[in-house]
């Protein structure tokens, strides 16, 4: 009933616990690759605690082992899918990250059905997976007639690649990367390497160390016409292009492109014609997100027009990014994560309409040029079928990567799957071929009633089968499509041994055994959309003997629960009062109440709205510990709870 008190201890189990609710507070944070080094870190200190191996896990496979097998993660299916309510949440993240979309949609689905509680954010962000899954898998189960493969060699490396140009008949390559031996790596600091290519594959990678180091925003390179003029962005004087030029010594010192081009204030996404006498770049000027914008030089003025945004439907309120202009000016490329596309930023193309200067409505390039993932740095090769571009999609070297595209023919394949033993054919069975220079696309179909199937395939390709009945995988081999009629289709039949029995399905929903509605987290826990326990216990404010008077300075302690109330617009909360078992029941109900009007009333002073507040008196009703002891025991009972009530959609739009 006296002052609340807090007990200064560091035992190395209590040392031990911080760091695990350090690592795991990160986690929920989606800092996913922090989290892995801590969790790694704690198991170097603590090589025997099992206890982070299953978030450790999750923050793995949605990094650095995204992709990679899930046999320890799985293992957990039994103990945190009874126990965790987000086991469903985080295995539909790591399938999703897979391209495993109807594994993570069932996940995702299992999730919202959980009898549990759940906070708004992380329902809506839960239904949007579900629709992006929806959305990708229309793109995914059409590939579009391009086929992709990693630039061959050691051109990609375990970090970020990206930006890639050609010259010399596109036999020597430039680019960004962001490789080791810089002054601070952490800042992504790039060079810009050089690459010749020898046969099939390219040369090691040589640093271009005249062109200097770069901000990852403005890791740009431009190459026009054949002789190698190489432009890149300076944020010199405000933004400006400079260029360098090949010799036999190596590359000159940058120099100014043209100071008249400072007036059109061009920006560091930048694209420049051939002819050197057209720009377009990115810009975020407008505070609606990225638009294109385009400046042409005025040769009777002799300056640059002021950049205008591009006429037609190219630009959004969502961001358009990375131009690139065809070489006879008719087509632009470029990303944009404007909705309806597979992923984050994906790439479109857009005709310009002879005579009026107006872009077409741009068209998405479709998987597997586009992924859930960035693909970025698009570049078209004279002959308009073959080109280069940058993404951080599934199974790549590293951060980004620099991958080749060419246009693909199609040709059907047709076949019979039937039975090993008895020759009856197999009726819904799935048959997927994935081309093995990119095993992330696959060219699927299901049989009919009589066992046969059809698919359209790229033609003159290897590919790695896989036949699966009832999502069961009950065959592997392999196939060639090649054929020298391109006009009839290929037959390839598969005789398969049934499994004696199938695999039970587990119900993703019935694993879950139900919330621990003791569990408490911290107060910065409450703002964020997993919200574990959904209440923090505040056990340093402290009051006088039997009274709602503060008596020692808590600012600190109140601001902390006034910035995540600020930060967190949509929360109502509970304060709850809370008391041992000293004074009678009555009393430390009143107490109770009192101080929790105290904290309310603080809250408000500082601009907080009363209808988010309510303040609650529970006396001794709800003890943490047992009352027989003072320390770790009334001293725990004389606490402050702050409890997320959830908030409706009205009193959202009344805040």
């Amino acid at each position: 009933m006296a002052g609340l008190t807090i007990t200064a201890m560091h035992s190395p189990a209590q040392n031990l616990e911080k760091l695990i609710g350090d690592a795991d507070y990160t986690l929920y944070k989606e800092d996913f690759g922090s989290a892995l080094k801590q969790y790694d870190y704690i198991q170097l200190l603590h090589p025997e605690e099992e206890s982070i191996i299953y978030h450790r896990e999750i923050a793995r496979h949605l990094t650095t082992g995204r992709g990679s097998s899930m046999e320890k993660l799985l293992t957990y299916e039994e103990t945190k899918g009874y126990s965790d309510k987000f086991y469903n949440y985080w295995l539909g993240r790591v399938h999703f990250g897979r391209y495993e979309f109807d594994k993570a949609k069932e996940h995702f689905e299992a999730f919202l059905k959980l009898k549990a509680y759940k906070s708004k954010e992380i329902i809506e962000e839960t239904k949007f997976f579900v629709r992006w899954i929806d959305i990708a898998k229309g793109y995914y189960n059409d590939p579009d007639y391009y086929e992709i493969e990693p630039i061959s060699g050691p051109v990609n490396s375990i970090y970020a690649d990206i930006s890639p140009t050609f010259f010399k008949e596109n036999n020597e390559l430039l680019y960004a990367s962001a490789r080791p031996g810089f002054e601070n790596p952490e800042e992504m600091t790039y060079q810009i390497y050089h690459s010749k290519k020898d046969g099939y594959n390219w040369s090691i990678p040589s640093v271009i160390k005249e062109l200097g180091t770069f901000a990852e925003k403005n890791a740009k390179v431009e190459v026009v016409n054949q002789d190698g003029k190489l432009f890149i962005y300076r944020e010199n004087n405000g933004g400006d292009l400079y260029y360098s030029e090949p010799t036999s010594q190596g590359w000159t010192e940058p120099a100014e492109f043209d100071t008249k081009v400072r007036k059109s204030l061009v920006e560091s996404h930048f694209f420049i014609n051939d002819n050197e006498d057209y720009i377009l770049f990115a810009s975020d000027k407008g505070g609606n997100g990225l638009d294109l914008l385009e400046s042409r030089f005025d040769k009777d003025l002799d300056e640059w027009t002021d950049p205008s945004p591009l006429k037609g439907g190219v630009n959004t309120i969502s961001n358009e990014d990375f131009p690139y202009l065809s070489s006879d000016g008719k087509y632009l490329y470029f990303s944009s994560d404007r909705p309806g596309g597979v992923g984050g930023f994906d790439i479109y193309r857009s005709v310009l309409e002879p005579g009026s200067g107006v872009w077409s409505e741009p068209e998405n390039l479709g998987f597997p040029v586009n992924t859930i993932d960035d693909e970025i740095n698009f570049v078209l090769n004279p002959d308009r079928k073959t080109g280069y571009f940058s993404s951080n999609r599934l199974h790549g070297k590293g951060d980004y990567d620099i991958y080749f595209f060419h246009e693909i023919q199609k040709l059907v394949t047709k076949g019979l799957i039937s039975d090993l033993s008895t020759g009856a054919p197999l009726s819904n069975v799935t048959v997927k071929f994935h081309p093995k220079r990119y095993q992330d696309e696959s060219f699927k179909a299901t049989t009919d009633d009589q066992g046969r199937y059809e698919v359209s395939l790229i033609a003159k390709e290897e590919f790695n089968v896989e036949v699966l009945f009832s999502d069961q995988l009950i065959f592997e081999g392999s196939f060639a499509s090649v054929t020298d009629d391109f006009n009839a289709p290929i037959k390839k039949d598969f005789q398969i041994t049934l499994p004696v029995t199938l695999e039970d399905h587990p119900d993703y929903v019935s694993l879950f055994g139900g919330e621990n509605s003791a569990r408490v987290s911290t107060l910065d826990m409450l703002g964020n959309k997993f919200r574990i326990g959904q209440k923090a216990v505040i056990n340093n404010i402290y009051f006088a003997f039997e009274s709602d008077e503060i008596i020692v300075d808590n600012d600190h302690v109140v601001d902390h629960i006034y910035d995540m109330l600020n930060k967190n617009k949509a929360l109502k909360i509970e304060i709850g009062g809370h008391t041992d078992n000293v004074g009678t029941e009555e009393f430390n109900k009143s107490l109770s109440l009192k101080r929790a009007e105290r904290i309310a009333g603080i809250l408000i002073s500082k601009g907080i709205e009363p209808a988010r507040l309510k303040a609650v008196g529970y006396g001794e009703t709800q003890p943490l510990a047992s009352n027989d002891d003072e320390v770790d025991g009334r001293e725990l009972n004389r606490r402050i709870e702050i409890k997320v009530i959830e908030i409706t959609d009205d009193m959202i739009s009344s805040i």
